[in-house]
C-alpha cells in the first residue's frame, strides 16, 4: 500500500501537471533575466451595491487571470498535505483594513486561502493552521528588486536568477513554510505557503522541490495572459490627511476610551520594504496603532485609505447583513458609517465614509481572563463601547 508521503507526491504531481496543461507551460523556463518593466497596465471597472444602488467605480486587479488559475486550489492541497480543516478561499475583499487594500487599489491581483482557523488577538495564531498568501502587483520592478537584493543577502541566486529572493522552504518540528518574492512575467510576484504538514522523509530541499514546480507553472500562466492596459485612478478629495495626528491624539483617546497612557502614530518594525510597503506609500494609506505607552501592547487600530470608498461602498451591505447596523456620526452623511461590535468575543469595527476615503477604527476582541500582561484595572468593555464617540472627534479632526 503506498505511503501518504507517495500519495501526496502523487496529488501534487497530477495538480502542477493539470496547471501545466492550461498554461502550456511544459516547454516554457522561468526568465532568468528581469523583464523591461511594461507599461501602465487595468481600466477602472465598476460593480453594483444591492439591487438599487447605482455602480460603484472601483479598481480590478490588472491581470486578465483570477486566483484559482494562477494557483489551483487542488495544487495547494497537494502541496500542504492533510491538516485539520479543509482549505478554503477568503473573500479578502470582506476582511481587509483600508491600509491593507492598498494593493487592490493599485491593481493587484490578491488572493488567499486559510483552513478557518484564525488566531486572536490577544494568543497569537493557532499553531499548525494552514494558509496561503499571493500577491501580483504591477508596475513596481525597482521595488521588488529592491526586496529581492535586501533578502538575498549576496548569495548565489535562485533558480529565478537575481529579480527573485527564493523559491525556498523552511521546516521546523512538525511543519513547513515555502517562499517566492520577486518581479517575474512582468510583475512583482509575492507568495508565502504555511503549515505544510511534514512526512516521513520530508526535506527542506524535496520541499522546495515541489514548491518550486508549483510556482514554474504559476509564472508561466501568469505570463500567459498579460496585463490590461490602464491603471484605475482614485477620485479626488476635499479632504487631506497624511498623518496620524491629524486625526486624533494620545491625550484625545485617553479622554475617550478612558484607556491611561496610550500610545498613537505609524508603527513599522523592520526594513521599508515589500508590498505592503510599496502599496501604502503608493495611495497614501495609512495605519495608526494605538498602544499602551509603558509596553508593547497594542489596542487597536485607526487606518485610512484616500479614494478608497469604493470598497466601503462595495461592503456595506454584506457588513449590515452580518449584524451590523449604520450609525449617526456627526459630520457624515447618512448611511456612511457601519458599526460592528455586537460581540464581546469578536473585534470592535466601526467603518467610515470620509468624503471619498474610507477610514476603519477597530479595537481587538474583549480580552480573556487568561491574558496576564495587559495593565491591570482597564476597563475594555467601556472602551470599545466609545468607539462612536472616537470617530465624531477624528471626522471633526480631519477638516
Amino acid at each position: 500500500m503506498p505511503s501518504t508521503r507517495s500519495l501526496r507526491r502523487t496529488a501534487f504531481v497530477l495538480a502542477a501537471a493539470a496547471m501545466c496543461l492550461l498554461s502550456a507551460c511544459s516547454p516554457v523556463a522561468p526568465s532568468m533575466t528581469a523583464p523591461t518593466t511594461s507599461a501602465a497596465t487595468t481600466a477602472a471597472t465598476t460593480e453594483p451595491v444591492g439591487n438599487d444602488a447605482p455602480p460603484v467605480d472601483a479598481p480590478s486587479p490588472r491581470f486578465a487571470i483570477g486566483c484559482d488559475a494562477v494557483l489551483p486550489r487542488t495544487a495547494l492541497v497537494a502541496l500542504l498535505g492533510a491538516g485539520e480543516a479543509p482549505l478554503g478561499e477568503v473573500d479578502l475583499g470582506a476582511v481587509s483594513a483600508p491600509d491593507a487594500s492598498a494593493a487592490a487599489q493599485v491593481g493587484a491581483l490578491e488572493c488567499a486561502w486559510n483552513d478557518g482557523r484564525v488566531g486572536s488577538t490577544w494568543t497569537g495564531p493557532v499553531e499548525g493552521a494552514q494558509s496561503v498568501r499571493l500577491g501580483i502587483v504591477p508596475d513596481a520592478q525597482e521595488a521588488a528588486q529592491a526586496y529581492a537584493d535586501l533578502y538575498n543577502g549576496g548569495e548565489t541566486p535562485t533558480p529565478y536568477g537575481a529579480t527573485a529572493q527564493g523559491p525556498r522552504c523552511v521546516a521546523f518540528d512538525v511543519d513547513a513554510f515555502c517562499e517566492l518574492h520577486g518581479w517575474l512575467a512582468e510583475a512583482w510576484i509575492a507568495l508565502q505557503i504555511d503549515g505544510i504538514v511534514l512526512e516521513e522523509g520530508d526535506t527542506e530541499a524535496s520541499l522546495a522541490a515541489e514548491f518550486t514546480a508549483l510556482t514554474d507553472a504559476m509564472i508561466a500562466a501568469l505570463a500567459d495572459v498579460g496585463s490590461s492596459s490602464e491603471p484605475w485612478m482614485p477620485p479626488a478629495s476635499t479632504r487631506s490627511v497624511e498623518e496620524c495626528e491629524q486625526l486624533t491624539t494620545p491625550a484625545e483617546l485617553t479622554e475617550v476610551t478612558g484607556l491611561p497612557d496610550l500610545r498613537f502614530g505609524l508603527s513599522w518594525d523592520g526594513p521599508r520594504v515589500g508590498q505592503y510597503w510599496y502599496s501604502v506609500q503608493e495611495t497614501g494609506a495609512m495605519r495608526c496603532s494605538i498602544g499602551f505607552s509603558q509596553s508593547e501592547s497594542g489596542y487597536g487600530t485607526v487606518s485610512y485609505l484616500p479614494g478608497g470608498d469604493w470598497r466601503y461602498l462595495l461592503e456595506r451591505d454584506a457588513w449590515i447583513a452580518d449584524g451590523g447596523a449604520f450609525v449617526d456620526v456627526p459630520g457624515l452623511d447618512s448611511e456612511a458609517a457601519v458599526l460592528r461590535c455586537a460581540d464581546d468575543s469578536q473585534p470592535c469595527m466601526l467603518d467610515l465614509r470620509l468624503d471619498r476615503g474610507w477610514v476603519r477604527i477597530s479595537f481587538p476582541e474583549v480580552p480573556p481572563a487568561s491574558v496576564t500582561y495587559l495593565p491591570e484595572g482597564l476597563d475594555f468593555v467601556a472602551a470599545r463601547s466609545s468607539i462612536v464617540e472616537l470617530a465624531s472627534r477624528i471626522v471633526a479632526n480631519a477638516g
